[in-house]
């Protein structure tokens, strides 16, 4: 007769703490509004993996160094600035007011914020804070509005105030729409405090995401404000959230499970699109001339002031135009992650640059003049085949473990991968680039 397994131990319960909802719904709500740029998913990544050096070196990449401290992380270091003191008030009123009528008590909400980041900042902040809270009592008395203009001042302070005068969180999307010019940063610190402040049970069910989504962020929820839960099993284990960039969007999975599918924007296009193509860079600099972005590196010698004045830059009694300056890629896809304004959709060109099939990686220029032509040449002079009517060669080589296929031309580009993954060079077509390389990643 088989051994009988002895009945589980029922008397044994797990409170569950009454800020699990509020976490819950703040982690919905970052998964929801998360901006899907490239350096923002590894923020997301970093936070729910409980990755402080890496959560720290991102937020600060993205001149966010509050999310040092997410609502759903243990705090490992001291706050330091206005940003700092103001976003811990705000996750701790929030949360200890989760699922309270809000909308009857913005006001008191606000003083309890001031109160605490006076009280944990000292007199050194006592007068921004004090001044945020005036502004902030304008707003909600309908005898000022919302600023973006010099958000960098204070971009918590503007991320809490977009919460109490829409704290419904079905009324709080519509700042998305109402608002297109807001950053991302104060954009998704608002989404997520928006979360935290109305608990998971009054979200919609459109932002609560699907069934393993719901459930993975529930036990994260629950793991960060019950540690007796860590030692509990899990049918779907702990929150591992990865991310990966495909041509029409990102993907969220866990455990090799997708989870979430987020759509291309205009900006995530913008920053992943491949500035080595001329039409590409071309376009960005319009771009970057139409916000004012200072993405334009001039000579040292002259020390440019204004940055974007109409008459073009002023550097030691010398007028310089953009197109005298170089410009910086990383500077605008920093900018692109990062500030505000409202940027136009690439055209085709520059958003099918990175339409790839995935594991493929273009390097523009990667051979030199030199080198293109003695691979031609060695090329034409190989044994060609005759099958076709028009002559088709290829040339393999191994480097790294990985194949890595050379044609004429970009293969990328041109559409020349056959089903093997073969560049084919064909002498009666013009191929866009002559000394690049195609890679296919294993």
């Amino acid at each position: 007769m088989p051994a009988i397994a002895p009945p589980c131990d029922t008397s044994a319960k797990l409170e569950i703490p009454p800020e699990q909802d509020a976490i819950h719904g703040a982690l919905t709500m970052a998964v929801w509004a998360v901006p899907r740029i490239d350096p923002w998913m590894d923020a997301l990544q970093a936070s729910v993996a409980h990755d402080p050096e890496r959560l720290e070196a991102k937020a600060a990449h993205l001149d966010a160094r509050w999310w040092r401290f997410p609502p759903w992380q243990q705090r490992t270091e001291r706050p330091e600035t206005l940003a700092d003191y103001l976003w811990l008030a705000a996750t701790d009123t929030f949360r200890d007011d989760c699922n309270e009528q809000q909308s009857s008590r913005p006001r008191q909400l606000l003083a309890c914020i001031a109160a605490q980041a006076i009280a944990d900042g000292g007199e050194e902040h006592n007068d921004a804070v004090s001044a945020w809270r005036e502004s902030t009592t304008r707003i909600l008395n309908a005898d000022a509005t919302l600023q973006l203009q010099g958000w960098r001042e204070n971009p918590v302070g503007l991320a809490i105030q977009l919460v109490p005068t829409r704290p419904d969180p079905e009324r709080f999307k519509t700042w998305f729409k109402d608002m297109p010019t807001l950053p991302p940063g104060v954009a998704w610190s608002a989404a997520t405090l928006c979360g935290l402040l109305n608990g998971y049970k009054r979200l919609a069910t459109d932002v609560r995401g699907c069934a393993l989504q719901r459930e993975l962020l529930s036990i994260k929820a629950l793991s960060a404000c019950a540690p007796q839960s860590a030692e509990m099993r899990w049918p779907s284990g702990r929150l591992d959230l990865r991310w990966r960039r495909e041509p029409a969007g990102f993907v969220l999975f866990h455990g090799g499970k997708e989870f979430a599918r987020k759509a291309q924007q205009a900006r995530g296009k913008w920053h992943a699109a491949e500035f080595g193509d001329a039409a590409v860079r071309c376009e960005a600099q319009s771009v970057a001339q139409e916000l004012r972005w200072p993405c334009f590196k001039f000579p040292r010698a002259c020390a440019v002031s204004p940055p974007f004045s109409d008459e073009g830059e002023r550097g030691k009694g010398i007028f310089y135009s953009h197109e005298q300056g170089t410009f910086d890629v990383e500077a605008f896809r920093w900018f692109v992650a990062v500030e505000g304004g409202v940027l136009p959709v690439p055209t085709v060109a520059a958003a099918e640059t990175h339409a790839k099939p995935p594991g493929l990686v273009y390097e523009p220029n990667f051979l030199d003049a030199e080198r293109e032509q003695l691979l031609v040449d060695w090329i034409d002079a190989q044994e060609w085949s005759k099958e076709l009517i028009r002559r088709a060669a290829t040339a393999l080589a191994l480097s790294h473990g990985g194949a890595e296929r050379h044609g004429r031309g970009s293969a990328a580009q041109s559409g020349q991968v056959g089903d093997g993954g073969v560049a084919c060079r064909s002498p009666r077509r013009s191929l866009p680039s002559r000394r690049s390389r195609v890679r296919i990643a294993t």
